[in-house]
């Protein structure tokens, strides 16, 4: 990052870079009657003269951020997506909702949809309100559960048919689920439609 000189300010450099990486080199401010401010003046500005504006304001915040005189809140995602970082998101919501039997992992979906991970997980979070592997796994855990209900096939045969490799440790996460081992589950669900 590169910073221009401000003669006879305080700034400091490295000031500047430690309290952005601090915050991920995001810094984010609660509203308050100084943003309003600013944004109230920049709107009653001729277009002309608001970047120079801008540029001043800028410094009067870094030298308040230097001094510790403001405190940016932590940084807990995005607030704002374009259309096409939001369709690729709903195209994995909707490519993990008929993949279920599939292996699928945070790296995988971001190469086919051609997203980082870490946009896919936050953008994920909060669009759907939940994490990717947690969304996952319910949606896993309701297919299993009306494969249990529905048809005849093993555990090993639904563990595969929901994306897992071992009965065992589908019937782990099944039981965490639902309160019952698969065969269990099955049982019960039968006693109570006989």
């Amino acid at each position: 990052m590169n910073y221009w000189s401000v003669p006879y300010s305080q700034l400091q450099e490295k000031d500047i870079l430690s309290r952005l990486q601090a915050h991920g080199g995001w810094l984010l401010f609660p509203k308050c009657l100084w943003s309003n401010a600013f944004f109230a003046q920049l709107e009653d500005l001729p277009r002309e003269a608001q970047g120079e504006y801008c540029a001043l304001k800028s410094i009067e915040l870094l030298f308040l951020l230097c001094n510790h005189s403001l405190h940016p809140l932590e940084f807990h995602g995005r607030r704002y997506w374009d259309q096409d970082q939001m369709e690729a998101i709903r195209q994995t919501h909707d490519y993990i909702l008929t993949h279920l039997s599939q292996p699928l992992t945070i790296d995988s979906l971001a190469r086919r949809f051609h997203i980082s991970g870490t946009f896919l997980k936050e953008g994920f979070r909060q669009m759907y309100g939940q994490s990717t592997r947690k969304f996952l796994q319910a949606k896993r855990m309701d297919l299993a559960s009306d494969l249990l209900r529905r048809t005849d096939q093993s555990v090993l045969q639904i563990a595969a048919a929901v994306g897992y490799e071992s009965a065992s440790q589908f019937s782990q996460i099944f039981k965490r689920h639902y309160k019952l081992p698969p065969a269990q589950y099955r049982r019960q669900w039968a006693k109570r439609n006989v």
